[in-house]
């Protein structure tokens, strides 16, 4: 048997304190197997939960942040407010790899919210690129945003210019900035940013846009669309997103990769999809006179450098509406 100590930190407005707690690894969970120690923040949430499930099969791994994961013996914990804790307290001396995915809450929610929203997408990230310097790490992998591309009439490439416009401008410009601090650090170790479109799965936010589409089509409520049948996406699955995510930490560049799905979908097709999985006949709302343009990633480099996307759409949201019983808000 052998002894994995698992670190809570316990911070308060004045004081912080850390507890030891060590588990044991029995029958074929032996240290020899763990490949590397990686830490992980955003744990909790549908993409960082499907992460630490992955991860956990063969690494070592830190969940750094305020929900208490669900362990097993690879796994230990580092309770921090990602958003106020000085988190080199937190961390061990090393570390191989870091993955940051913490998202905070009220991205939408400007000028609310506007300053957890920078303390974890930028001083957050900030903090864990320095510690990550001095731990000796070799990969950094981070959570962008497809959004920071605006609106085209065709898939964007990782090439094209980005903006920080609209009402989520606060957000994307926090996002933007995430980037190019770490570009910084790539003369220190590789850097992968990842552009992500469109996440969905089980259990999601109600807030997102998946949810809130097969909420509408459960509860009757009209889809709106512009033009005749709305802007294109093509959304990932999580469990897709989550391969391409550990497959990142392999990536020996520093590089910007979208992560999209393997299908381009109009807003009508997609509901029309989610009422056949329902059984109910989807409604919309068109707005012919609107101007359309879209939300597509082109894949091209992340089918070359992580992995293809398997997951179709029809199964993807399956999963989603094989699981509801009653009205949705």
């Amino acid at each position: 048997m052998t002894q994995i100590r698992t670190a809570f930190l316990y911070c308060s407005r004045n004081h912080c304190s850390m507890a030891i707690l060590s588990l044991t690894l029995q029958g074929n969970e032996k240290a020899d197997k763990i490949m590397a120690l990686i830490v992980l923040t955003g744990y909790s949430g549908l993409l960082g939960g499907a992460v630490l499930r992955q991860l956990a099969k063969s690494h070592e791994v830190i969940c750094l942040g305020r929900a208490v994961p669900q362990v097993d013996s690879r796994i230990s914990f580092v309770e921090a407010d990602l958003a106020k804790a000085d988190l080199s307290l937190a961390l061990p001396k090393r570390a191989d790899a870091i993955i940051h995915l913490a998202q905070a809450e009220g991205h939408n929610r400007f000028p609310d919210a506007a300053d957890q929203v920078l303390a974890v997408n930028v001083g957050a990230v900030a903090q864990l690129l320095a510690w990550g310097r001095k731990a000796g790490i070799s990969q950094f992998v981070h959570a962008s945003t497809g959004g920071l591309y605006g609106f085209g009439l065709r898939p964007f490439n990782e090439a094209d210019p980005v903006t920080t416009s609209g009402p989520l401008a606060h957000y994307f410009a926090t996002k933007r900035s995430a980037e190019l601090l770490a570009d910084a650090y790539a003369t220190f170790f590789h850097v992968v940013a990842l552009r992500y479109f469109f996440i969905y799965g089980p259990h999601q936010r109600a807030n997102m846009l998946m949810p809130r589409l097969v909420a509408s089509v459960f509860n009757g409520t009209p889809i709106r669309l512009a033009g005749k049948d709305g802007i294109e996406i093509n959304p990932i699955h999580v469990e897709d997103a989550s391969a391409a995510t550990v497959k990142a930490l392999g990536v020996r560049s520093s590089v910007k990769i979208n992560v999209a799905g393997p299908q381009r979908l109009s807003l009508r097709s997609v509901g029309i999809e989610i009422g056949k999985q329902l059984k109910l006949e989807a409604r919309f709302e068109s707005s012919p006179e609107a101007t359309v343009q879209h939300v597509l990633a082109d894949i091209s480099l992340m089918e070359r450098e992580l992995v293809a996307p398997k997951i179709t759409f029809s199964r993807g949201v399956e999963s989603i509406c094989s699981k509801l019983s009653t009205p949705l808000q």
